[in-house]
């Protein structure tokens, strides 16, 4: 049987009572229309989990887009979907041709920059991913490097 009514949460206590979307998508649509720190926010970014038992331990499982009505017409009355953002992906930098790469920023150059704009960017990378932290791969920075050296 499906629930007619469920619960999203969004952090630790922004419970929101919402008639069960018939999608994913339009799940995705009403948690963005019921919390207003989603209205702007990329769907993409937007994933819906359910805590469920794996093993022994409680774990926080995504629910994917082809699994939502499945998941919808067997989840509890007193379960709960969890709204978790991505973390949000810097533009790729496509280089067309060899003369285009001399005009790429270093590295260093790149944390001048961020120093001025978000404080927490200007640290040195650290070798594991902070969701909270916006990143460059390590194969873009030693391309850049290596070109420039050039």
């Amino acid at each position: 049987m499906t629930a007619d009514i469920i619960t999203y949460r969004l952090g630790e206590k922004h419970y929101c009572y919402i008639v069960a979307p018939k999608t994913y998508d339009a799940a995705i649509q009403a948690a963005r229309d019921n919390y207003k720190e989603l209205k702007d926010v990329d769907p993409a970014r937007i994933t819906l989990c359910v805590n469920s038992f794996v093993g022994a331990q409680p774990q926080r499982v995504r629910i994917s887009p082809d699994s939502w009505p499945i998941v919808l017409s067997r989840l509890s009355s007193r379960q709960v979907v969890e709204i978790v953002l991505q973390p949000s992906t810097l533009p790729h930098i496509v280089v067309h041709a060899a003369e285009d790469v001399d005009s790429l920023p270093t590295y260093e150059g790149l944390r001048e920059q961020s120093r001025s704009k978000d404080s927490y960017l200007a640290a040195p990378p650290s070798q594991s991913v902070s969701p909270l932290v916006k990143s460059i791969s390590t194969e873009l920075i030693r391309s850049v490097q290596r070109h420039a050296r050039r």
